[in-house]
């Protein structure tokens, strides 16, 4: 069963957001400026609905992030920091950046991607999810059978290929997309995953929230209408706390699918 310490990886995404702090803060400089300026974009012509418009306004944004985040990758597990390290060998040294700059390459466009595939998704079926029956929206006809196994199959198929979302991890550490899909097979690495994901990102909610709670109170804002600087404050406080919830979610999960692969490895010798 492929499977690894949730608590260990998920530590190791807070540890490295911690120790390369002041590296990471030049890197992610840019990423949150241009995500920052997308946003802007979005909100300024009302495209928070819409997500493939806004999807495609962000294609800048998600190339830069992507370049962020496999930067991060090859620093956390290889110690890359603009060159691998190198053998002495020229010819070997040839290779390494050759590949190098390969795998980064892939795991950028691929990020990219799997953003777009996400948009697409939420485009097609986003609405159809927030129409869902609420105390404040009660169902106008009886509850249908059909309706519960449909949700149940969508729910199982999102499961199955949450593995898929960051298939640009592996890619940029060095594995192929056919090797990394071949050993981590089963439901049970996608739990995993899942479970990573949430320890990651829920913590980075709650501190948005408080964030955005602290805006408010500083702009005393009331309880409906908002500012012009509440929005422009607001739109920079998220895309900073996005690009952090994407590195620390990166190299936890990129522990622990490194952990996978290398254990799989080991049982094979």
């Amino acid at each position: 069963m492929a499977s690894f310490d949730i608590i260990d990886a998920t530590n190791k995404g807070y540890s490295f957001l911690w120790n390369q702090r002041s590296f990471i803060t030049k890197m992610a400089a840019a990423p949150v400026f241009i995500k920052f300026l997308s946003l802007l974009v979005i909100a300024y012509y009302g495209l928070e609905q819409n997500f493939l418009r806004s999807g495609l306004i962000m294609i800048p944004a998600y190339f830069i992030e992507g370049w962020l985040l496999v930067n991060l990758l090859r620093v956390a597990f290889f110690s890359d920091v603009g060159v691998p390290q190198l053998s002495g060998n020229p010819e070997d040294d040839e290779k390494a950046i050759k590949r190098r700059g390969n795998d980064m390459m892939a795991g950028t466009i691929i990020y990219v991607l799997l953003r777009l595939v996400s948009a697409l998704f939420m485009g097609l079926f986003g609405h159809q999810i927030a129409g869902i029956d609420t105390p404040e929206n009660p169902p106008t006809e009886p509850p249908n059978p059909q309706s519960f196994f449909i949700a149940f199959m969508v729910l199982f198929t999102l499961i199955w290929t949450f593995r898929f979302m960051f298939l640009y991890v592996p890619i940029t550490l060095g594995y192929s997309a056919r090797f990394y899909l071949k050993k981590i097979t089963g439901m049970s690495s996608s739990f995993f995953l899942i479970a990573t994901w949430l320890m990651c990102f829920l913590p980075i909610l709650f501190l948005t929230v408080l964030g955005f709670d602290l805006i408010k109170t500083i702009l005393g804002e009331g309880p409906d209408e908002f500012s012009k600087a509440f929005y422009f404050i607001g739109l920079g406080w998220r895309a900073i706390m996005e690009v952090i919830a994407e590195i620390i979610t990166t190299i936890a999960i990129g522990h622990g699918i490194l952990v996978m692969l290398t254990h799989k490895q080991k049982e094979q010798k």
